[in-house]
């Protein structure tokens, strides 16, 4: 049996009972349905660099649009930055992690194993600022995100992509 736990936050509010959050950890959905342990079980990292620019990003949008633009490598030098991005918590213990820029394949994957009819995959943020991220980074600034995100790479297999 297929039962969907964790996920995009609309997705987990269509379903009844689910009392699971948006980027729940795997770990807790086991606490709440212990019976999960026995499903096949998958997850979505981010490339952490990627992230941590986009976050950059965001963070100058929506939570400080009025305040002059702070320098990313200033802005990235604040471990407590670093923290908030962070989603390796979400993917310990479970059967398959995928990359997040492989979604479509992933998918594909997904759904061949589950027997679930796959139609299509409807697609957001699509043209985020994000995408020139290696641009923003000079050596220093790498390697803080590598330190920091040294579980996000390691699961994710990121550690072939060098700036």
């Amino acid at each position: 049996m297929i039962k969907p736990l964790l996920g995009n936050g609309d997705f987990c509010n269509t379903m009844r009972g689910v009392e699971m959050e948006k980027h729940d950890a795997y770990e807790r959905a086991l606490l709440i349905y212990p019976q999960a342990k026995d499903y096949w079980s998958f997850g979505f990292l981010r490339n952490p660099w990627d992230q941590v620019a986009s976050y950059y990003h965001w963070w100058h949008t929506h939570l400080f649009p009025y305040r002059k633009r702070m320098p990313f490598k200033e802005w990235v030098s604040d471990p407590e930055r670093l923290k908030v991005v962070k989603s390796a918590y979400i993917v310990r213990g479970v059967d398959k992690v995928y990359r997040y820029e492989d979604f479509g394949s992933a998918w594909s994957e997904i759904f061949g194993r589950t027997g679930l009819p796959l139609d299509s995959l409807p697609r957001y943020n699509s043209e985020r600022p994000g995408r020139g991220y290696k641009s923003m980074y000079d050596q220093e600034s790498w390697g803080l995100v590598a330190s920091s995100y040294a579980e996000e790479i390691k699961l994710g297999n990121y550690g072939r992509i060098r700036r």
